[in-house]
């Protein structure tokens, strides 16, 4: 409905439609999309109602817009979005009301603000984010309400803060996150009504759980 298929319509489709080429990574939110190119361009499309395609309005777009160039990769939620670019440096543009895009405030952002330096990965859940540096630190923003930045302390982060050490990759739910560290054990932390945390239990964790080991990737 908000144009976020990417083939300049807002119908919906029950067959596969191609849409673009030339595409190397695809970033999915809620009802937005980033695509990055095989020449490192980022482009958005979808909806904008709270910036998060980073082209300084809030207007939707059915078609693909240039945001970006030297980017390395991209995650995408609820309505907020983050690249890092092949220089290592972080950014984040949309929906901000839990911190989430790691800016210091609780603001919008219509255009891509830098946060961070010598990130390797990002990963975005519905309003919290988080990213490896080239150190294996794990830094997490945003919201907290059900622990899933793992600091077992304050329920926003509006600043990028330091979780973990030996990280290899992270990944994100909605409300819950995944840590996968170095020696192939996996971590998982935040809200746990259905078991997605994998413990055992349906309990919620406000700190990182060992769950298992020998993993090799995580989703």
């Amino acid at each position: 409905y908000a144009g976020q298929r990417a083939d300049g319509s807002t119908t919906n489709r029950l067959q596969r439609v191609l849409s673009q080429s030339q595409i190397s990574t695809v970033a999915a939110g809620f009802d937005h999309t980033l695509l990055l190119k095989n020449d490192g361009t980022l482009w958005g499309i979808g909806d904008n109602q709270q910036g998060q395609l980073g082209l300084n309005d809030t207007t939707s777009r059915t078609t693909p817009v240039l945001i970006d160039s030297g980017v390395a990769g991209a995650a995408v939620s609820y309505r907020h979005s983050l690249y890092r670019k092949n220089d290592g440096t972080l950014w984040s543009m949309g929906w901000n009301s839990n911190g989430q895009l790691g800016t210091g405030t609780t603001d919008n952002e219509l255009t891509p603000v830098q946060v961070s330096t010598h990130v390797t990965a990002v990963a975005a859940g519905f309003s919290h984010s988080l990213f490896i540096k080239t150190d294996e630190t794990l830094w997490a923003m945003g919201n907290n309400n059900n622990g899933q930045l793992g600091t077992d302390s304050l329920p926003l982060l509006f600043n990028p803060t330091q979780i973990t050490t030996d990280v290899r990759d992270v990944s994100t739910g909605d409300y819950h996150s995944l840590i996968l560290k170095k020696d192939g054990s996996l971590w998982a932390t935040g809200y746990n009504a259905f078991g997605q945390l994998g413990d055992g239990t349906t309990t919620q964790t406000l700190t990182p759980v060992q769950i298992a080991t020998g993993v090799q990737n995580i989703a």
